[in-house]
């Protein structure tokens, strides 16, 4: 049982391996560094909402588990975020990094809607 739950909250670090080989090479580093702080970012936000007493979202409107729907709307966004920078392989690194800190801040506004849920 330990180990379901263990790879239940950890799933999303087999982004990682895809943020790096799945990008041009020149823009790999940028976007492991926007995996791994959108992967703190969603991990920190579910234990905020688990820590004050909502682990289902404070409207309680969705009955599932606020890190399951986190999960599900950060994997959404990075599948966004991969298919854009498989297509700009000419930018350069100061734009795409502009490009992974918007993805970061949207998956900190449309993760904190879907948490209230």
């Amino acid at each position: 049982m330990f180990v379901f739950e263990f790879l239940y909250h950890w799933v999303d670090l087999l982004w990682i391996p895809v943020f790096f080989f799945g990008v041009h090479k020149k823009h790999c580093w940028y976007s492991v560094g926007f995996a791994i702080g959108s992967i703190i970012l969603v991990h920190t936000l579910s234990e905020i909402m688990v820590s004050i007493g909502y682990p289902t979202g404070i409207i309680g409107y969705m009955s599932s588990n606020v890190h399951s729907r986190l999960l599900i709307t950060s994997s959404i966004i990075y599948s966004i975020f991969l298919l854009l920078a498989h297509f700009s392989s000419k930018t350069f690194g100061i734009v795409f990094m502009a490009a992974g800190l918007t993805f970061f801040f949207l998956i900190l506004v449309i993760g904190t809607i879907v948490m209230v849920l």
